[in-house]
């Protein structure tokens, strides 16, 4: 069975109490799936939406908020800085984030999220070009902006030819 936008909507009907959901790889989802597992299971604690189309985890809806979740792994994703403000505003109890090869990442975004979510402790940038190329490690640092608790993962940027840079 492949999943879709629609087998999502019936997760939310089905299994409000849904913790845990992993849809890596699933191709046929949109940011509208991705929004109506949001609305519909509220006690969601750990999404894994790696490598998905997505810009953003609520499908536009704005009055959708996921207070339980604490793992996201958005890994290789299309979310942007105007997704990652809507991580910050919706997402308060996040702990950890792994937005990892995620290209149209921005410090601004990074600075949003790291500053609003108090309870975040792990953050993963690998391969984020446009954080790293506007020097938003440097803006992170420096502006006050990581407390000694969080873990910061930047080890490297991988160039056109898949080689990493560190």
């Amino acid at each position: 069975m492949w999943v879709n936008d629609t087998t999502l909507d019936n997760f939310g009907q089905v299994c409000p109490n849904l913790q845990f959901l992993g849809l890596s790889d699933c191709l046929r989802l949109n940011n509208l799936g991705i929004g109506e597992v949001s609305r519909g299971c509220p006690e969601i604690r750990q999404l894994n939406i790696d490598c998905l189309q997505v810009s953003d985890i609520f499908g536009g809806n704005s009055d959708i908020s996921v207070v339980n979740l604490k793992i996201l792994k958005a890994r290789g994703t299309q979310i942007n800085d105007k997704g990652m403000a809507m991580i910050e505003n919706r997402c308060r109890n996040l702990q950890y984030l792994d937005i990892g090869y995620c290209n149209k990442v921005t410090g601004k975004g990074v600075t949003e999220v790291v500053e609003n979510c108090a309870r975040l402790r792990d953050i993963n940038l690998i391969g984020c070009e446009k954080f790293v190329a506007a020097a938003g490690s440097r803006q992170l640092l420096f502006c006050g902006c990581l407390s000694s608790s969080i873990a910061v993962v930047l080890l490297g940027v991988a160039t056109s030819n898949g080689s990493c840079i560190y």
